[in-house]
């Protein structure tokens, strides 16, 4: 799951550019609050084995579901999600930066296992190891 390269896909200007443009998102009033909530969440979705939530305001229950090892691309400090089939038929591509995430995300793809014969990245994990089932369309409603 290692970077083929050793490069990095994103120029540091335009990194230096989304940090700065995601920091003034909130109002200096509220974002205190908003960073403690989702410090909250984060920590509930660690504490309670949730990996799948990553997702769930980038894409819809079907994109998730259809989503396949494909679709996934590892570089360096940098996971690419491509999203070919959407319901307006305009494939979409979104970046994970946050180490944390990334770290999150490579553990749950290493923990696939070789026998599975889908290509959906979303597996059935049970009772602490991942099954080679996919998850289906309908769990995903239990994370929104």
């Amino acid at each position: 799951m290692e970077a083929e390269n050793d490069f990095t896909c994103t120029p540091p200007d335009i990194r230096k550019a989304a940090q700065e443009a995601t920091e003034n998102l909130l109002p200096a009033k509220s974002k205190p609050a908003y960073e403690k909530a989702y410090q909250a969440f984060t920590e509930w979705c660690r504490g309670n084995g949730v990996l799948s939530v990553i997702l769930a305001g980038a894409c819809r229950r079907d994109e998730i579901t259809n989503m396949s090892t494909d679709d996934v691309d590892y570089k360096e400090d940098t996971i690419l999600v491509r999203v070919p089939k959407t319901k307006t038929n305009v494939a979409r591509l979104f970046v994970i930066t946050d180490a944390h995430w990334l770290l999150l995300i490579k553990k749950y793809a290493n923990l696939r296992p070789c026998s599975t014969a889908t290509k959906r990245f979303f597996l059935t994990y049970r009772n602490g190891r991942c099954t080679t089932s996919p998850i289906g369309i309908n769990s995903f409603i239990r994370f929104s």
